[in-house]
């Protein structure tokens, strides 16, 4: 069976792991590349993540 499906049928993403050198970052909001500014509560989440070099 694939790690990305249950025993249902349906989609579950993989547990996200740590990466070294990154740490995650969590925002309501974020701008696009066209400026269109996107909510989290808007795409149903509570925030987006994302991973970010650490200084």
């Amino acid at each position: 069976m694939d790690s990305t499906s249950s025993n249902d049928g349906s989609k579950v993403r993989p547990k996200k792991e740590e990466r070294e050198g990154y740490e995650q970052v969590f925002s309501k909001t974020i701008t696009l590349r066209n400026g269109k500014v996107l909510r989290a509560e808007e795409c149903g989440k509570a925030a987006f993540m994302f991973w970010v070099k650490k200084k």
